[in-house]
């Protein structure tokens, strides 16, 4: 499938399990199909700026982006790297030197993340090293140990630029502590962390969260955290609003409009 429009809104791709996106005009496309849609190949978008999708975080189709220099805002993916993936043609060489090279224009990302698992994270960390934005849903799992260790000959660049985080389905566990505590210590421009909690989260428990997140040995001394039992369970991408295509934010201003559907 070709896509021309500047905004492009797919909805029941039945009939194809691919979409390539080759297009010298278009800027934003969101596809809202989590059955059939198996794989986007981005062959050719020069002024692509988002590429997003609704419930991808459950199937999420595999994602080659061989071309699109202008692309800030991505998800909603799962952890899994591997899903992105460059056309079988090419040979494994090429492979390798592509998985290397890091998509500089993105600014923004969602990912969903099952424990939370850093390990899988900061692979995508790598690939994006001008993040300003990061959005991780998780699903709990308390056995994660998330001991990621930093090598300084393998430096994650993105903790340079990182300006928000936000991590919905945080229940304070201690995957979810060494997660988040993870950005606290490294993110040196960090400005904002958002915690969606699950449950309800009184003085006293978040007292005792920034005491185990060690708020005191934080990287930016900027950063401030908001933890609020609102936020709902996940970051779900609404396309009861066709705005979501032209919106600042789509991952965070989408989630009310989701409530109401």
């Amino acid at each position: 499938m070709a896509c021309s429009p500047v905004r492009q809104l797919l909805e029941g791709c039945g009939g194809t399990d691919r979409l390539r996106i080759n297009s010298p005009t278009l800027r934003s496309v969101a596809v809202c199909d989590r059955y059939y849609t198996k794989g986007i190949v981005v062959e050719n978008a020069p002024r692509l700026e988002r590429l997003i999708g609704a419930d991808w975080p459950f199937t999420t189709p595999y994602i080659t982006v061989i071309s699109a220099p202008k692309l800030e805002i991505l998800g909603s993916l799962v952890d899994d790297f591997s899903r992105f993936r460059l056309p079988s043609t090419v040979s494994q060489e090429m492979v390798a030197d592509n998985l290397k090279m890091p998509m500089r224009s993105v600014k923004a990302l969602h990912l969903t993340s099952c424990g939370p698992n850093l390990n899988s994270v900061v692979v995508f960390l790598k690939f994006f090293p001008c993040l300003e934005k990061l959005y991780i849903t998780t699903s709990p799992q308390s056995a994660m140990e998330n001991a990621y260790q930093l090598d300084p000959q393998d430096p994650i660049e993105c903790l340079d630029h990182l300006r928000e985080i936000v991590l919905q389905c945080y229940v304070g566990n201690e995957a979810d502590v060494n997660f988040a505590k993870f950005f606290v210590l490294h993110a040196k421009a960090l400005e904002l962390m958002k915690f969606g909690v699950n449950d309800v989260c009184t003085e006293e428990w978040r007292a005792d969260q920034y005491r185990r997140l060690q708020f005191d040995c934080r990287a930016s001394q900027n950063v401030r955290f908001d933890f609020r039992s609102d936020f709902s369970c996940r970051i779900a991408i609404c396309f009861h609003d066709n705005q979501i295509l032209s919106m600042a934010d789509p991952f965070e201003s989408s989630c009310m409009l989701c409530r109401k559907g």
